[in-house]
C-alpha cells in the first residue's frame, strides 16, 4: 500500500469517511496528493456503491463536488474496502 509523498497532513489512503459519522471530513473533494509509489490520488465522494477492487471508477465534478461513479473510468478505489453511496475516500487516478 502506498503512503503519502509530500507534506499534506492526515492522509490515509485506506480511511473511509461515511456520511453517517458525526465527524468532519478532513479534505475537500478534488484534493490531490502524490503517493510514494509515484501515483496521484484524489479525494472524492462515492455516488453509488463501489467495490473494494473496482478499477474502473470515473471521477467527475458535479454541483461543486468531485464524485466517483462505479464504472466508466480508470481510477482505482484506494481504500481496499467497499464504499457505500455518500462515502468519501481516496482514489488512485493514474
Amino acid at each position: 500500500m502506498a503512503n503519502i509523498s509530500g507534506n499534506t497532513i492526515g492522509v490515509d489512503f485506506t480511511k473511509v469517511w461515511s456520511d453517517g459519522l458525526a465527524q468532519p471530513r478532513p479534505f475537500k473533494t478534488g484534493t490531490t496528493v502524490l503517493g510514494d509509489d509515484g501515483k496521484t490520488y484524489q479525494y472524492a465522494k462515492a455516488s453509488a456503491t463501489i467495490a473494494s477492487g473496482n478499477t474502473a471508477v470515473n471521477i467527475t465534478l458535479s454541483s461543486g463536488e468531485y464524485v466517483a461513479a462505479n464504472s466508466g473510468g480508470s481510477a482505482d478505489n484506494a481504500s481496499g474496502v467497499s464504499l457505500a453511496a455518500g462515502d468519501h475516500a481516496w482514489f488512485k487516478i493514474d
